[in-house]
């Protein structure tokens, strides 16, 4: 009721002192997106913070979630959490997924701006999703191409 009232920080808030992590999660991704866009990623991240580590770590879209909160104040660790989305959506098998994570890689080492030696491996990984998926969903492809080392 509070969501939808947009009162999200506040619903949250009450679903933590009831210890409704499903419903946080919920909430975290179906918010995630414009949190982010808004400048708020530290709003998203403290919200998956609060989630239990199993719940976070067995779900691809949590991670991937997390790892976009995490991009631009600590690209290191935002990599690792989508280089293990990447993991969990490959074993769903689950393109679109991997597409967002792997590109999210990519952004990071660029950010990151250390050891940029895994860049050509997630290139070439990122360049072989781009082609798979470029028939069937040309949109998803742009969309892609617009965010990746823009942001």
């Amino acid at each position: 009721m509070l969501q939808e009232a947009d009162q999200t920080e506040d619903a949250v808030a009450l679903l933590v002192d009831a210890g409704n992590w499903d419903e946080i999660a919920r909430i975290a991704l179906e918010e995630g997106d414009a949190i982010l866009a808004q400048g708020r990623s530290e709003t998203l991240a403290g919200w998956l913070d609060l989630l239990p580590t199993k719940l976070v770590e067995a779900d691809p879209r949590l991670l991937c979630a997390s790892a976009a909160a995490r991009a631009h104040a600590s690209p290191r660790a935002a990599r690792q959490l989508f280089e293990r989305a990447f993991e969990g959506f490959h074993s769903q098998r689950d393109t679109a997924g991997m597409l967002r994570s792997c590109s999210g890689i990519v952004d990071a080492i660029v950010f990151e701006f250390d050891d940029v030696t895994p860049l050509d491996r997630w290139l070439d990984v990122l360049d072989g999703l781009l082609t798979e998926i470029s028939a069937a969903s040309p949109a998803q492809v742009d969309a892609v191409a617009a965010t990746t080392l823009i942001g």
